[in-house]
């Protein structure tokens, strides 16, 4: 699909600068769902490996040699296993169904916009009293017992042990990082 785009197209068959955006998304589907050390991940990586200098050769070809530039970025990296680090797996619907039980007022605007792995967006005009630091507070004391993927049972003696180290509104980075420069 790709070499037909850029036949297509027409890519360097003129001065102007053409623009090629491409997702090679099996590399992030293995990462979620199978983790950086399976064996999935590593024949993902060799499958795009292998086809990386087909990509070169076909821009050589229809652009020319020396005419064209590749970056290769990514949109996050991807995590080892829990199993490999001894974390636990937390359940983010669960995080945010426990922020809507305890704090949404039921007025047809969700408090929760949003949960994701690393933060919680919420919508600051249906803050509950006390606000961020209230919200902060619930999810700082949820525990392994209170957060499981998928039916994980955490070990004996582990279920009343906190999931999150820090839980803090994003604003607080802002007072803890030291301003530089001249204005």
């Amino acid at each position: 699909m790709i070499e037909e785009l850029i036949r297509r197209e027409g890519f360097g068959d003129d001065d102007v600068p053409d623009l090629l955006s491409v997702n090679y998304k099996l590399i992030d589907l293995v990462s979620h769902e199978w983790s950086m050390h399976s064996p999935q991940m590593r024949h993902a990586v060799e499958a795009h490996d292998a086809e990386l200098p087909k990509l070169v050769q076909l821009l050589d070809l229809e652009v020319g040699a020396g005419r064209w530039v590749i970056v290769l970025t990514a949109d996050h990296g991807a995590t080892p296993h829990p199993r490999v680090t001894g974390g636990w797996p937390i359940d983010t619907s669960d995080v945010g169904a426990r922020i809507r039980a305890r704090f949404d007022d039921g007025d047809g605007h969700p408090l929760v916009q949003q949960v994701q792995p690393t933060q919680v967006f919420l919508d600051r005009g249906e803050l509950p009293p006390g606000g961020l630091g209230a919200v902060a507070g619930l999810v700082s004391r949820l525990t392994k017992a209170d957060t499981p993927v998928g039916g994980a049972r955490p070990a004996p003696g582990q279920a009343g042990q906190r999931v999150f180290a820090a839980v803090f509104p994003s604003g607080a980075l802002a007072r803890c990082v030291p301003r530089t420069g001249g204005g």
